[in-house]
């Protein structure tokens, strides 16, 4: 029963910066997609509630011929939906896509799933893989991290309390740039990742001259493959040393057993994902800035 509930919704960022400046601390609303599941039968202990859905300096994609900036009120389906996101960043689209049903991805928010630091979250591979930074902001202004940086456990980040994720922020795609979301659940729709991978590879001249790697659901927070994209980095894509590549994967995975799954049979999943990743990295033919 709840016994009672603060709840503050202010109209603009300054005035929520102040909010939760004060003692006790807000909890974040923004979709309420994860936090009303956590709360669900704790109700009670939510406290106080600072709604956020109505700061308009949190919403908005903005795609530019440098950068592209997501606000972290975009939702789900505004990435997954949206037509120049599609082109340039197709596996950020299609990892979007993925989230539970329709009504979650109109509700859930790019924000609530990076702040929620799930180990399974469907939209940290590919930011990781798209070189993503999350911006943060706060009563003594902005700072930044690399997202693969960013988690530093299951449910924690290195966002303080008083701080708001003002959105992300990640390289526009240049030159020939391929990029693939995977993706193994229990089911074929509205399924939790047994295991993710994301891929981010630009080519030249037939050559892998970068890549990265980002998996889900394999460690205790969303893993960048920094030994596997070393083995891949610089060979001719036909070429590619794919079992081995896939074998130390499987190697660097770090998964737990649980109701979705073996720590054995994640990481075998995983090596299966680079596979089909790779193969259909090989039948793109990228996409750039430049059209």
């Amino acid at each position: 029963m709840i016994t009672e509930l603060w709840y503050s919704a202010p109209g603009n960022l300054e005035e929520a910066l102040q909010l939760l400046q004060e003692d006790p601390p807000y909890l974040i609303l923004a979709g309420g997609t994860d936090l009303m599941v956590q709360y669900y039968d704790a109700r009670e202990k939510m406290g106080r509630v600072l709604d956020i859905s109505r700061l308009e300096e949190l919403k908005g994609v903005e795609i530019g011929q440098e950068k592209v900036f997501l606000g972290s009120l975009t939702t789900h389906e505004q990435i997954y939906r949206n037509r120049e996101l599609q082109k340039l960043t197709p596996l950020l689209s299609r990892a979007a896509g993925t989230v539970g049903a329709t009504q979650i991805r109109n509700q859930g928010t790019l924000g609530g799933n990076l702040a929620n630091a799930s180990p399974a979250a469907d939209l940290a591979p590919p930011l990781i893989a798209l070189e993503a930074k999350v911006m943060l902001v706060g009563p003594r202004g902005e700072r930044s991290f690399n997202l693969d940086e960013f988690f530093s456990g299951p449910g924690e980040t290195r966002k303080n309390p008083e701080e708001i994720i003002k959105g992300v922020e990640f390289p526009s795609p240049r030159g020939d740039f391929r990029g693939v979301f995977l993706k193994v659940g229990q089911r074929r729709a509205m399924a939790i990742a047994v295991a993710s991978l994301a891929i981010g590879l630009t080519c030249k001249n037939g050559t892998c001259e970068e890549i990265r790697l980002a998996c889900g659901s394999v460690a205790p927070v969303p893993l960048r493959a920094r030994k596997t994209e070393e083995i891949l980095r610089g060979k001719k894509l036909e070429e590619l040393p794919v079992e081995e590549a896939a074998g130390q994967l499987e190697k660097e995975a770090n998964p737990i057993d649980d109701i979705r799954g073996t720590a054995e049979y994640r990481s075998r999943v995983l090596g299966n994902l680079l596979r089909k990743g790779l193969q259909e990295i090989l039948s793109q033919k990228g996409v750039s800035a430049n059209g």
